[in-house]
């Protein structure tokens, strides 16, 4: 059940977020247990944000929710690959790119909780 939002202040292309789906769908594998079956993405393109202070230079964060937890290797790899993914296809820079992640013991999906 992991779900990625990320929110970026570049707008990008519809075939450019469907690439983002796409590859994060492949990515999200590198943690155990997760796969693109339960996967939920969320692109919110064209928003007001600055980073270091700087609202004229693109910036993104990458929020990554998974149920359970995964080790502080998987994360590192996430890491890596999403910003990669990210920074190729909307052309936002690695260094102006946040990863956030949050682990759930709860995670409700059909009326019901894990």
């Amino acid at each position: 059940m992991p779900y990625i939002h990320v929110s970026m202040s570049k707008k990008i292309t519809d075939a450019e977020k469907e690439k983002l789906m796409k590859e994060f769908g492949q990515e999200i594998s590198i943690l155990e247990g997760k796969s693109e079956k339960w996967l939920m993405v969320n692109i919110s393109d064209g928003q007001s944000m600055c980073f270091q202070g700087d609202d004229k230079k693109p910036c993104a964060i990458i929020e990554a929710s998974v149920y359970g937890a995964a080790s502080a290797d998987e994360y590192g790899k996430l890491t890596g690959v999403l910003t990669e993914t990210v920074s190729e296809t909307a052309k936002i820079p690695g260094d102006r790119i946040y990863v956030k992640y949050t682990e759930t013991p709860y995670w409700g999906w059909n009326g019901e909780n894990f």
